[in-house]
């Protein structure tokens, strides 16, 4: 797999630019830049490079880790879901706060990217977060045609031609974004 300072260069090519050609061909503007444990720590320094390379456009940093816990947080989201259970028989503790999550952080997304408009870029980092509240490709399918502007999503798993491997314990297929 191509490391993260080989995918440097590539990154700043395809955000740097009004010319979203590539994103034409997928139909969605989002990459899916997978990377190694090991390298974990590089990332940052790679986002740091990028805002001072990307000079024409504004980059947003979001951290889904931190934006799931805020939601939790500021939806008193388990309280309420235990309270639900407590009261109805057939609710699914796991699934409800599943469905809740993923549904605030579809909203949060579509938000984001109209708050920072079309001169703007999302780079998305802790995507391992996810993992255990809903499988991404449904967040990624979601945001097609909601959000405009290039999202990337650093990625901690391996790839092949036709899927991503989260964790190296969840695999996800039928990912229209571009795989770096």
């Amino acid at each position: 797999m191509t490391t993260l300072g080989e995918k440097f260069t590539k990154l700043v090519e395809l955000l740097d630019n009004h010319n979203l050609a590539w994103a034409r061909h997928s139909g969605v503007p989002f990459i899916i830049c997978p990377y190694e444990k090991k390298e974990h720590m590089e990332l940052f320094q790679i986002i740091e490079r990028l805002k001072q390379y990307i000079q024409n456009f504004h980059l947003e940093v979001v951290n889904m880790e931190e934006v799931i816990f805020k939601i939790i947080e500021e939806n008193e989201t388990i309280d309420g879901i235990i309270e639900l259970e407590k009261n109805e028989a057939d609710i699914n503790l796991v699934e409800e706060l599943k469905e809740l999550l993923l549904e605030e952080i579809r909203d949060y997304f579509v938000s984001k990217a109209k708050e920072i408009g079309p001169n703007g870029r999302l780079i998305v980092t802790r995507i391992g977060a996810t993992a255990i509240y809903f499988n991404f490709i449904r967040l990624l399918s979601y945001l097609e045609g909601r959000v405009q502007i290039p999202v990337v999503f650093f990625y901690p798993g391996t790839y092949d031609r036709y899927s991503v491997n989260l964790l190296g314990q969840y695999k996800e297929t039928a990912l229209r974004a571009l795989i770096l």
